[in-house]
């Protein structure tokens, strides 16, 4: 997603006033819908991350129970929305909320990260000490470790200027966006349907080429049917108690 564009989704956000719900809808979507039912999707895809909004109702009844799950909506549903930003003038868009627990108040902020292979969804305390992450990252796979309990170091900025430009409607922009990812998640789903029926076809068609002639194949019937009247015809010659006999042909 281009960085033009995340700063004017988070200038949109910034309207909001609450989260009234999140959830995790697929393996690296979550859905967030506040004040006035406004929705928005976060693919966070490596490589294909981005936003969009859509009109119609979800499908996937999957539920997600894994700890990230379980502090994603501990920690934002019914949350009160404080700052929503670009961190470090950088493609991290970070939601800051308050939210009441039993007994005091909780600050935390929910961070996606739209950096290529950097790509993740991160739930940070002040301090950014990572509370839960949907990529969990160690020491070994990279240098920027992602682990609970331990503090994020910030991502390097990059070493170029991002494009500049504006889109006129946002919230139609972002509808688009659906489309055209059901579009294209059609298009595979034909492609892939089309190369299944071209190889059933191409295995029947071999099953076809390798079949004997209809003359031979009626010829070798003609032959069976004649010997296996012949045989009918000499069984009387078969007392019980021989294992072979000779017939007549």
């Amino acid at each position: 997603m281009k960085y033009y564009i995340l700063k004017q989704i988070a200038q949109y956000m910034g309207s909001f006033i609450t989260i009234n719900y999140i959830k995790r809808v697929n393996n690296n979507t979550i859905k967030i819908e506040f004040n006035d039912k406004k929705t928005l999707y976060f693919d966070m895809t490596k490589g294909n991350a981005t936003v969009y909004m859509k009109n119609e109702r979800d499908i996937n009844k999957k539920i997600f129970t894994a700890p990230f799950d379980v502090t994603l909506q501990k920690r934002f549903n019914n949350s009160k929305i404080e700052k929503v930003y670009l961190r470090d003038d950088d493609k991290v868009l970070n939601i800051v909320t308050k939210s009441k627990s039993s007994y005091k108040e909780q600050t935390t902020i929910l961070q996606l990260e739209f950096t290529g292979k950097n790509t993740n969804i991160i739930i940070l305390d002040t301090q950014d000490i990572v509370l839960e992450a949907l990529r969990h990252i160690d020491e070994w796979t990279s240098t920027r470790v992602v682990k609970v309990g331990q503090k994020l170091d910030k991502l390097e900025k990059p070493d170029f200027i991002f494009e500049i430009n504006s889109i006129d409607n946002i919230e139609e922009y972002l509808l688009n966006v659906y489309t055209k990812i059901t579009s294209k998640e059609l298009e595979n789903s034909k492609s892939q349907k089309i190369r299944q029926l071209q190889k059933q076809i191409k295995k029947i068609k071999k099953i076809v080429d390798n079949l004997e002639d209809v003359e031979q194949l009626e010829k070798k019937a003609e032959d069976l049917n004649r010997e296996a009247t012949n045989i009918v015809a000499n069984l009387y010659l078969k007392s019980g108690y021989e294992k072979s006999i000779n017939i007549k042909k």
